[in-house]
């Protein structure tokens, strides 16, 4: 395997948890942190036997929640 990929989201606190695919996530303050941590967890789950990753790839994810009015109508752009 030459890649494993981390999804990383923003927590209630303000750090950030990563998540492989079938894992259990890794918490973090910052970024360097969660990327620091997210490299520990790679090691962990490959044995011995197996080839580690030559890249980890930190997947930011983050949600934004827009709320639409009912009489939201498009005029068309504005020039002044």
């Amino acid at each position: 395997m030459t890649r494993s990929s981390l999804r990383c989201v923003r927590d209630e606190d303000g750090g950030f948890t990563a998540t492989a695919l079938g894992t259990e996530s890794t918490p973090g303050r910052d970024s360097g942190r969660v990327a620091r941590h997210g490299k520990d967890r790679v090691r962990a789950i490959f044995d011995e036997s197996m080839e580690l990753p030559k890249i980890i790839r930190l997947h930011f994810v983050r949600e934004e929640i827009w709320r639409m009015s009912c009489r939201a109508t498009f005029e068309g752009p504005r020039f002044w």
